[in-house]
């Protein structure tokens, strides 16, 4: 029998000693996304690292039973148990706002899509709406009524004074008769006497409203409803302010700002990092959804504001 060559045997041992090392690194890898995973969609995240009860685990927070996971392991019955995956999957990406591509980044490289979905925004309740639904839900404050020019676009007005509407400028007309009987016809010589017609009554001028950073950056208001964040998302009568963030603690639909009769409003809007205003000289956090006055300093993540008011 020809002996065998040992630097094959040694090649044969290499290879099998670095594909346990690249084997147990994703593995590692894997783990360490979904212990951070599960927390974020009611689950533990211990269980991200125990085989098999990590994919069970999956299918759980994705809608499945977690038994499917039996499914796994029968021969044919696989592909059974790949659909139920990628359902689940699906499921879970919807919750974080993620289509097809990510579903598909999760079958075909599931330590990266577990990875990126815990760095991302906080995910959805199972049975709530997309973040665009639920912001319209929140109370409506009472608006300062808008002015509008002559080509019909409204014109912001968020001073505290209530101004009046165009609409409203009264019209002349002619004053109802003192007398029921026909008035006299004039003779000729009698020339018309001009009637006067009333001043038309302005809306006072608004005041100037900005937004400054802590680093100096200054940004003007032009609408009572602002919604701030990294790439925000509104209404159309909303005015959306993409903010500056060095500080990578801004979420894309972060906060939204109000101007009323009582002065300015701050909402934070499910953020991640979430949103202060200073209350007795100390910075208070904000409860999501709940709509809350202010003077003049505020946060957004770590991200420092304040609003000013120039004649």
């Amino acid at each position: 029998m020809r002996d065998v060559d040992p630097a094959l045997i040694t090649l044969l041992w290499g290879a099998g000693a670095g594909m346990l090392v690249v084997g147990m690194g994703l593995f590692v890898w894997y783990a360490i996304a979904l212990s951070r995973l599960f927390p974020r969609l009611g689950g533990e995240g211990w269980k991200g690292w125990v085989p098999v009860l990590n994919e069970a685990e999956i299918l759980s927070r994705g809608g499945v039973p977690a038994w499917s996971v039996v499914f796994y392991f029968i021969p044919l019955v696989q592909f059974y148990g790949l659909y139920l995956k990628i359902v689940a999957v699906h499921r879970t990406n919807v919750r974080f706002r993620h289509g097809a591509g990510f579903t598909t980044l999760g079958i075909l490289v599931p330590p990266l899509w577990a990875t990126l979905l815990a760095q991302a925004d906080e995910p959805m309740a199972e049975d709530a709406k997309p973040r665009a639904a639920s912001v319209r839900t929140l109370s409506e404050p009472r608006r300062t009524p808008l002015a509008r020019d002559a080509s019909g676009y409204a014109i912001p007005i968020p001073a505290p004074l209530e101004p009046t509407l165009i609409d409203e400028v009264p019209i002349d007309r002619a004053p109802p008769p003192a007398d029921p009987a026909p008035a006299p016809v004039p003779s000729p010589a009698s020339a018309p006497v001009p009637v006067m017609s009333a001043p038309a009554v302005s809306a006072p001028a608004p005041p100037s409203w900005r937004i400054v950073l802590d680093d100096g950056a200054g940004f003007e208001l032009t609408a009572s409803r602002v919604v701030l964040g990294r790439s925000p998302a509104g209404g159309p009568d909303e005015q959306l302010l993409a903010v500056p963030d060095a500080t990578r603690t801004l979420s894309k639909t972060h906060a939204r700002l109000e101007f009323d009769d009582a002065g300015w409003h701050l909402t934070d809007l499910n953020s991640t990092n979430g949103s202060r205003v200073v209350t007795a000289g100390e910075w208070s956090e904000l409860t999501p959804g709940m709509r809350v006055a202010f003077s003049a300093a505020f946060k957004l993540g770590d991200v420092g504001m304040r609003i000013t008011e120039q004649p």
